[in-house]
């Protein structure tokens, strides 16, 4: 997380932090607060500036793809069985990932859910039909 300080006037300062990218319009996103006093209190206004914007441990800033090899991480842990592991990576990887990976967890909506769940039910009934009637 980076910031900056300037001052505006005597004994009033300008201190901002940077939140990154918005991930729709691309535009850099920044935070940023008035602080009156000395160089010393602005730096200190803007330390705590920065440590309030850093990313958060709840999950709230990352993306579904991230949620995604979190869970696998918990599934691992919990000792499931390998087959189990890899059906779960593989409907990960071939399906949920490229449609859903790259989405921000704050912008993950039931719309999005529910195209794919349809398109996956869509899927697992062609195959289920190519089973039935090889060729």
């Amino acid at each position: 997380m980076r910031g900056t300080k300037r001052k505006r006037r005597e004994g009033v300062w300008e201190v901002r932090a940077y939140l990154g990218r918005d991930p729709i319009s691309g535009k850099p996103r920044q935070v940023s607060k008035t602080v009156y006093g000395s160089a010393k209190a602005a730096d200190e206004a803007l330390r705590d500036l920065i440590d309030k914007q850093a990313p958060r441990s709840d999950g709230m800033g990352a993306s579904f793809g991230q949620l995604l090899d979190r869970w696998l991480i918990e599934c691992e842990r919990l000792d499931l069985s390998p087959t189990t592991m890899r059906t779960y990576r593989a409907q990960i990887e071939q399906t949920i990932r490229p449609a859903l990976g790259k989405v921000p967890l704050t912008r993950l909506n039931a719309k999005q859910l529910d195209d794919l769940y349809g398109a996956m039910k869509t899927a697992d009934r062609s195959l289920a039909r190519l089973s039935r009637h090889p060729s």
